[in-house]
């Protein structure tokens, strides 16, 4: 907007306006971005708890965990169930997500 206003010796100025704007919009949107990503990086460690307490389940080696993880691995359950029958898995994930990484329970 402001290079279109502009004389020809003034596009410097404008160039360097723009430039400067441009950095100021970012740094106010760093934190934003790096909430979101933080976000979605919950909900994917999140599937991979799930995944890997099912995964220990399935193969029947639940009673053979060591001590870290089975820890681990009885406080993802406390938090979602077994998959049994379909179900959308949304729920859960953001369940195991905000009780166990966000309130850093999930301690060993």
């Amino acid at each position: 907007m402001i290079a279109a206003h502009a004389s020809p010796g003034q596009s410097c100025v404008a160039r360097e306006l723009r430039a400067r704007l441009h950095e100021v919009t970012l740094s106010q949107a760093a934190p934003q971005k790096c909430a979101r990503l933080t976000s979605h990086w919950r909900l994917l460690v999140a599937s991979e708890l799930m995944v890997a307490a099912e995964a220990a389940e399935r193969a029947g080696v639940v009673t053979a965990l060591g001590e870290i993880t089975a820890s681990a691995h009885s406080q993802i359950r406390s938090s979602v169930n077994p998959l049994g029958a379909d179900r959308p898995l949304g729920p859960d994930l953001e369940r195991l997500a905000i009780e166990l990484l966000l309130a850093s329970r999930l301690a060993v």
